[in-house]
């Protein structure tokens, strides 16, 4: 059976199944919403539900079918505005809110879906590998038949912003090029300010928390540390995401989530990239406890 089938079949019942849970005296789980990272589909989640079955179940479930594949180099902003309408679509009967919880690229795309969306009504966020500071190295997963050193001749261009990692694409070396032509992370960063960047703050602020889950044996994210918001710098060294002007100035509130005790980190070694979601330790050390 194919996962849309079984998304289909685990729709359908939901509501049955909240009212009977949950009235009948067993611990109702908030409903959660899955996406996917680039060059996959629902299918990635498989081992993540058969997880979430054995310790949380019962739990309703919208596992996002969009921009699977090879449509997920397409640009962010068009997948942003494509999977924005569909979450809030499924979600929709979700009164009390939801988490949400989204792999490597999905984990940028998510955190720019609730930025954007005033209404968005997503209770704790789980960034699972994801490049929230932007990708910078060459992995063992990827290739693009550019290296790193001279990816910015493309990515920093008309055609290169077209794909979704030159939407991301954080050269320390070519700052200043990033800030100009990369047309999408600088700008939901609030390091370019628009006319939305107030609401960018605003509507991350809304989260309940915030968990950036990573780890050095990745492979992919580089730094790994981008999944928790650290970046490099022109030497290649690592800046604390703390150390960031970003982080100084609160230019999206991970300052004032942090000082809320709302922004959380996980770090487990040994990971690498395509096994997070199915990995019962980090389920059990990062993300168990999020799913209220």
């Amino acid at each position: 059976m194919n996962i849309a089938a079984v998304q289909s079949t685990i729709f359908l019942p939901w509501f049955m199944l909240a009212f009977f849970i949950c009235f009948q005296g067993v611990i109702c789980f908030r409903p959660i919403v899955l996406v996917h990272g680039i060059l996959n589909g629902p299918a990635e989640f498989k081992d993540f539900l058969k997880i979430l079955e054995t310790y949380h179940p019962g739990t309703p479930t919208v596992v996002i079918d969009a921009y699977n594949d090879f449509q997920s180099f397409d640009s962010m902003w068009l997948q942003l505005h494509d999977v924005s309408k569909l979450i809030m679509n499924k979600t929709s009967h979700f009164e009390d809110g939801y988490n949400l919880l989204c792999f490597s690229q999905g984990g940028l795309l998510c955190r720019s879906f609730i930025q954007s969306e005033d209404k968005h009504r997503v209770r704790n966020f789980i960034s699972l590998s994801s490049p929230q500071g932007g990708q910078y190295g060459n992995t063992v997963y990827i290739h693009f038949h550019l290296i790193k050193e001279e990816a910015y001749r493309f990515f920093y261009t008309l055609e290169g912003q077209r794909w979704s990692v030159g939407n991301y694409w954080n050269d320390p070396h070519h700052h200043e090029m990033y800030l100009k032509y990369n047309t999408f992370l600088p700008k939901m960063d609030n390091s370019v300010i628009t006319e939305q960047s107030a609401k960018y703050k605003r509507n991350l602020l809304q989260l309940n928390n915030f968990i950036l889950i990573g780890g050095p044996d990745d492979g992919v994210i580089t730094p790994w540390q981008s999944s928790q918001f650290s970046i490099f710098d022109e030497n290649e060294q690592v800046v604390n995401y703390k150390d960031r002007h970003l982080y100084k100035t609160d230019a999206i509130g991970l300052k004032t989530l942090e000082e809320q005790n709302k922004l959380h980190f996980c770090t487990v070694p040994g990971v690498f990239h395509t096994k997070w979601h199915g990995n019962l330790t980090v389920f059990k050390q990062c993300i168990e406890q999020w799913l209220d």
